[in-house]
């Protein structure tokens, strides 16, 4: 048979009238909407928790980092530029760190410290200050006057989006450690 033959006879096939009209007259199933509302209540339930738990977990903005090694909640070595006999007749620590910040940030050097950054495009460090705003990633040097005579904690405050962080400064017989206070 050719295939034009086949095609007319497959057309010619009909459904009975009755049958026909049997079928166009039932309805579409209805889907559930009260269902499907709470189901999409559920996940709006969800996704309010899981946001605040990752608030309440400690999720940060600010990342520190020392040589390359990022700064948390155990103390970790930071680099200073004490190890010159130049610098060692200063009247101040510096302490470089590399700060990566997702919103911007407000950094406080509490007391007599001061806070300086590294400006790309004059290739050196903006003028030392109590309080400096950062965003992206930037070079700080933090400069710790007085640190042994002072008696009281040296730290950083980081200031991102209302939540605040504390980097405390410690001494012991290898140098100075910095950590995350939490």
């Amino acid at each position: 048979m050719p295939q034009k033959d086949k095609i007319e006879l497959y057309r010619s096939i009909k459904a009975p009238e009755q049958l026909r009209e049997r079928v166009l007259s039932l309805e579409a199933p209805k889907h559930n909407r009260r269902a499907f509302r709470t189901l999409v209540a559920a996940a709006a339930a969800f996704a309010v928790i899981a946001a605040s738990a990752l608030g309440f977990m400690g999720y940060s903005d600010v990342d520190v980092l020392s040589g390359g090694a990022e700064i948390g909640g155990e103390p970790a070595s930071v680099l200073t530029y004490n190890e010159s006999a130049r610098m060692r007749a200063c009247t101040h620590t510096p302490i470089d760190l590399e700060v990566e910040v997702n919103a911007e940030t407000v950094i406080t050097a509490p007391g007599a410290d001061k806070i300086m950054v590294y400006d790309s495009e004059s290739d050196g460090f903006l003028p030392e200050q109590s309080s400096v705003t950062v965003n992206g990633s930037s070079r700080i040097v933090w400069n710790v006057y007085d640190f042994s005579l002072s008696g009281e904690e040296n730290y950083l405050l980081f200031e991102t989006l209302g939540r605040t962080q504390k980097y405390i400064l410690e001494t012991n017989e290898d140098g100075y450690t910095l950590r995350l206070e939490k």
